[in-house]
């Protein structure tokens, strides 16, 4: 994770009212702020063409919601407050909040990978989304090549992962029925080592 702003514990409803004046975005973790870093050119790049795909599925199928990087996802049962990339709700969406800007019911959440975040977002963060109960589906894209991990949840503790490096594949997005291509993600992406 990324440094602590703060030598004592808050409460949720703290964070969301500090983070509601605040020009930049922090995740929250049991009491502790944490800053986010500045996504790259790639990173954004490949957040609007997912979200381009993922909503023109969505609206073939009449149902679900797709939101990006600026929507707070609440993890009750860990304390816990982050901002994934990109998250899908096949169901209604359950807030965690009165205004209405924190949710915790996505169906299928996206992370594009940075140097800095790459661990953290396989590691404790994983694990994390994992324990909210109508989470199905993670993709994991990387931005200094073509390289996508996707993991399904088959049963209660039970995931299957695949990964795709080519850009003819087919991603089968199993929670909306729905195929995306490596091609299409990656579309005019000039690819720059990490660092």
């Amino acid at each position: 994770m990324l440094a602590q702003t703060g030598n004592h514990p808050i409460s949720f409803q703290e964070y969301l009212e500090l983070e509601a004046r605040s020009e930049e975005k922090h995740e929250y973790h049991q009491g502790e702020i944490f800053p986010m870093a500045g996504a790259s050119l790639n990173h954004n790049q490949i957040i609007g063409q997912l979200y381009m795909s993922l909503y023109h599925c969505l609206q073939q199928q009449k149902q679900g919601k797709v939101f990006m990087n600026d929507v707070k996802l609440h993890i009750e049962n860990l304390d816990k407050a982050t901002y994934p990339d990109l998250m899908v709700f096949m169901q209604a969406i359950e807030y965690a909040d009165k205004k209405h800007s924190v949710v915790s019911n996505p169906s299928l959440i996206i992370e594009v990978l940075s140097q800095s975040t790459a661990d953290y977002d396989h590691g404790a963060k994983f694990s994390a989304y994992r324990s909210l109960p109508g989470f199905q589906e993670y993709l994991l894209v990387d931005q200094y090549q073509i390289r996508l991990e996707h993991y399904v949840k088959t049963a209660p503790h039970e995931w299957i992962f695949r990964e795709y490096s080519q850009p003819d594949a087919e991603i089968q997005l199993v929670c909306l029925d729905c195929k995306l291509n490596p091609a299409s993600i990656y579309c005019n992406m000039e690819f720059e080592p990490p660092g």
